[in-house]
């Protein structure tokens, strides 16, 4: 059942994010993306466990996928532009943030990055 696939991905990251295993999620995550390419939700949650354990690239790779798939969702566009922010790289961060509030203007975390980047000239 897909839906409960993705329920158990949902309660798995939950678990990581409150000190559960990361490699856990990942992999299950991974696993589900396999299984379900399409579905935009489980590349963003793929992207937070891959940021979880440290993994940059794969979090923006993650987080690019599903910001394809949901293009009017403002969460992928929002995780890559402080992903983006932190890799010091403004200027993905700018487009990232600047896409993530076309698509929600109170998006906080991107408005934080833009703030940022002007508060440091770039």
């Amino acid at each position: 059942d897909p839906i409960a696939q993705r329920e158990k991905g949902r309660l798995l990251l939950d678990q990581a994010r409150r000190g559960g295993s990361v490699g856990k999620a990942r992999g299950y995550l991974l696993e589900l993306t396999r299984n379900d390419p399409h579905n935009a939700e489980t590349w963003l949650r793929l992207g937070i466990a891959h940021d979880l354990a440290g993994d940059d690239a794969g979090a923006i790779a993650a987080w690019r996928r599903a910001e394809y798939l949901a293009p009017k969702s403002a969460a992928a566009s929002s995780n890559l532009a402080v992903a983006y922010a932190q890799a010091g790289r403004p200027n993905a961060a700018k487009a990232a943030a600047t896409r993530a509030l076309e698509r929600d203007p109170g998006n906080q975390p991107a408005k934080a990055v833009l703030e940022q980047l002007t508060k440091d000239g770039t």
